[in-house]
């Protein structure tokens, strides 16, 4: 995580010079796109051992989902920006056949997402962020199961076109997902999410 830190913190000193949007400008992105999530680390145990004497197990796989809301950006220097947003994601994660299981089975929930971003901007329109997200389960399944807020780190570059907005981002959740973690396996929200959005300046 500090690797990563770090990594940002270069580009935006890297950037110092490309300065794009002017300061005291606040833009508004409805955004929406899809997601892909699961819970890292997680697995569903199945009976009997492999040949090398192991317990059997499913990982988590990615599961596809969707995400849909609007975030406010608002220049603070010429290269210098700061977001904030609000988004409703449907994301889980999923456990599929492998060799030798003929098994598929997803968990779902639906979250309110507020992603808090710094963001260092450029003449050229590519913007390189990084921020904290809390996470809020709005979805009623697996109350006895599910924490119903997570936090993640969200790193992500956006390149803009006449107002039009393509914005991939990678979330590391930094906390458990489960209520319990002593009853699995260190489980952690991970989604890759690519949006489409549009700023209008206020």
């Amino acid at each position: 995580m500090k690797k990563t830190i770090a990594l940002f913190l270069m580009c935006m000193f890297t950037l110092h010079i490309l300065a794009w949007k002017e300061p005291g400008t606040t833009t508004v992105y409805p955004r929406l796109g899809i997601n892909f999530s699961k819970f890292s680390g997680d697995k569903i145990y199945t009976t009997g051992q492999n040949t090398g004497g192991s317990d059997t197990y499913i990982p988590s796989q990615f599961k596809t989902g969707f995400s849909l809301g609007a975030e406010v950006q608002h220049q603070f220097t010429n290269v210098m920006a700061g977001s904030i947003g609000l988004l409703y994601s449907k994301q889980g994660t999923a456990f599929k056949k492998t060799s030798g299981t003929d098994f598929d089975f997803k968990m779902k929930h639906n979250d309110l997402i507020v992603p808090v971003m710094l963001v260092a901007t450029t003449k050229y329109n590519v913007d390189v962020k990084i921020g904290l997200q809390p996470e809020i389960r709005v979805s009623k399944g697996f109350n006895q199961v599910f924490n119903r807020i997570n936090l993640s780190l969200p790193v992500g570059i956006s390149y803009e076109f006449k107002h039009v907005a393509v914005d991939l981002r990678y979330h590391l959740g930094l906390t458990h997902v489960y209520k319990d973690q002593s009853l699995y396996d260190s489980s952690y929200n991970k989604t890759i999410m690519l949006t489409l959005g549009y700023g209008f300046d206020l």
